[in-house]
């Protein structure tokens, strides 16, 4: 399994819009909804101090002051720090004092002398608990400023794609196997050359900040590589060449398994495939897996005496080629089965292309029923009825 993403494009699209919302099957949408209902339970637990408070102060009054209310109005602040910040573990503290003062008369078996004890502990449990309080607020605030940082790290090496770019529309989209991470091992990009739009799609193998740094490697390796080799088999070279030297510089051994496509304005493709996943052909409402040669990954093209040759394939017009990574392929349900993509693609023949990609995710989750196992790229690509010549190369900027 492989961790760790980055992808760039070329500046030459209008910004892409707002997601919209997606329709999805209506088993998945029942799915969907259990998920998200618990994100609304954190408002009924912002009321369960008030039902301690009433029980305690319904338990005096019922039992006409025979039992004491004073240990559970004594816990109120320390319930009410479990769903309240500070202001609202004091205010409960306050509240106990008041209950407990108006009813210590006549409250067996604390009465008169078992008041101050009541009182002075609802003091330091309140005192205590939004000490804690105030801790854990500047901890989270730390936390969001943590995590501010490094979304900001992501958007330098991940950020959107344009909408469109040399006459085609494209979409993608990541999601780290790991909830609380913003980067991950998947990488994509796309830019204008003289030879048409050149896009990658990649996986580096391994975790962490080392998968990081390889895939900034061969992101750097892309984005001059594709706008000055005219030969896209050399592009795979360079990118293997960059790689290598940081094994060599880092004694890092990992490698990527890549996809690289160059989409001209002829109607058809040149794909060299670095043994990444195959790629989808979407046309007509049907979806075909595109055959191509298989390869080794990038950091291993050494060991094959033959260079990468581009193979081509059509495109045709009004058509969607859609790329993924092994995230989806390899994606389980509870019982094992794998994800069937080459199923789930026709019935998303209706989409836009980014409402393609955002659906597949969440028919992807539905299917596992869960959190993703492992990093998940999908990159689609339309090519529509007329596309205008590639232009010129340009800058790239990442995605």
């Amino acid at each position: 399994m492989t961790t760790t993403r980055g992808y760039g494009v070329t500046p030459c699209a209008r910004p892409r819009p707002a997601r919209r919302a997606l329709p999805l099957p209506p088993s998945a949408v029942r799915a969907h909804g259990r998920r998200t209902a618990g994100a609304t339970r954190s408002v009924p637990a912002r009321a369960i101090p008030w039902a301690v408070w009433a029980t305690a102060v319904a338990i005096v009054l019922l039992t006409d002051r025979e039992l004491s209310a004073g240990p559970l109005l004594a816990a109120l602040p320390a319930i009410a720090a479990l769903c309240h910040r500070w202001p609202g573990i004091v205010g409960f503290g306050v509240l106990a004092v008041l209950t407990q003062t108006s009813l210590r008369w006549g409250m067996p078996p604390l009465g008169r002398t078992g008041f101050p004890v009541v009182t002075v502990s609802i003091a330091l449990v309140t005192m205590t608990c939004a000490t804690v309080s105030l801790a854990r607020e500047r901890g989270e605030r730390t936390v969001k400023h943590l995590r501010h940082l490094a979304r900001g790290v992501q958007e330098a090496i991940l950020r959107p794609l344009p909408r469109t770019l040399c006459g085609y529309r494209l979409s993608a989209l990541y999601r780290a196997a790991d909830t609380e991470a913003l980067v991950g091992g998947d990488f994509y990009e796309a830019v204008t050359t003289p030879w048409g739009l050149r896009i990658a799609v990649g996986d580096v193998a391994g975790k962490g900040l080392p998968a990081v740094d390889a895939t900034v490697t061969l992101l750097g390796a892309f984005r001059e590589a594709a706008c000055t080799e005219p030969d896209l088999g050399d592009v795979a070279l360079r990118m293997d060449d960059s790689l290598r030297r940081r094994q060599r510089a880092t004694g890092d051994d990992r490698h990527a398994t890549t996809l690289l496509i160059e989409a001209g304005a002829g109607g058809d493709c040149a794909f060299v495939n670095c043994g990444h996943v195959l790629p989808f052909l979407m046309t007509d409402g049907a979806a075909t897996e595109i055959p191509l040669p298989p390869g080794l990954p990038l950091g291993m093209l050494h060991l094959d005496d033959r260079a990468p040759a581009p193979c081509r394939r059509p495109f045709p017009p009004k058509s969607r080629i859609v790329m993924v990574s092994d995230g989806v392929t390899e994606a389980r349900d509870a019982t094992g089965t794998f994800y069937d993509l080459h199923g789930a693609l026709p019935l998303l023949h209706g989409y836009s292309t980014a409402g393609l990609t955002h659906a597949l995710l969440r028919l992807l989750t539905h299917h596992t029923s869960g959190p993703l196992q492992d990093d998940t790229t999908i990159l689609a690509v339309t090519r529509q009825a007329t596309n205008r010549p590639p232009a010129a190369a340009t800058a790239s900027r990442a995605v």
